[in-house]
């Protein structure tokens, strides 16, 4: 998110983008970003457009398996003990991996009021 938001600040050209990226891989990504080049030769790779960069990228460090952990986490998020900053801070962090669940603002509000005490949600009205 935060890149996309640096290309659109930027205005970073599409064909610019995989290239801009690639400079700030580091450990672990930066082998594999070599792997890939490659594999496909460096000027191939580096014309990537980036939706296909994110796929590659996405089955190389967000398994599906992963994903689906993180979804269930955010699933199963109740505030408990934790003060409503805590809980809110939570509930957006993991709404990122889960963001079918949160598609539209009413669902987001639903399911965030979903996580409150039982006590704290029969006063909540939708």
């Amino acid at each position: 998110m935060e890149i996309e938001e640096t290309f659109n600040t930027s205005k970073c050209a599409d064909e610019d983008k995989v290239i801009y990226v690639a400079t700030m891989l580091k450990g672990e990504a930066i082998h594999w970003w070599g792997m890939v080049k490659e594999v496909r030769g460096r000027d191939a790779a580096n014309r990537m457009i980036w939706d296909e960069f994110m796929k590659i990228f996405k089955e190389k460090f967000c398994p599906r398996t992963a994903v689906k952990q993180l979804e269930e986490e955010f699933l199963t998020l109740e505030k408990g003990n934790m003060t409503v900053r805590e809980y809110t801070t939570k509930f957006t962090e993991k709404a990122r991996f889960a963001k079918i669940y949160v598609s539209t603002e009413e669902r987001r509000v639903e399911r965030y009021i979903w996580g409150l005490k039982t006590v704290v949600r029969e006063f909540i009205e939708i």
